[in-house]
């Protein structure tokens, strides 16, 4: 049996603005950041089916854009 991805879209701890500007982002990419967190627990699984759960998200709001 497979675990549920749980996606939180209204976390509360802001990624600090220099953190995205040196990794290249402007502030309009920094404003629509996707953050993920691992953890030591966390399995290939579970880091697939979230990869794989974002991919799905993205694609379905690519598709209602077009």
């Amino acid at each position: 049996m497979s675990k549920p991805v749980y996606l939180d879209y209204n976390a509360t701890t802001p990624v600090a603005p220099e953190v995205l500007a040196a990794m290249g982002c402007d502030a309009n990419r920094a404003l629509g950041a996707v953050r993920l967190s691992l953890g030591r627990m966390s399995t290939p699984e579970e880091i697939e089916a979230a990869a794989t759960a974002l991919s799905e998200a993205v694609n379905g709001l690519l598709l209602r854009r077009s």
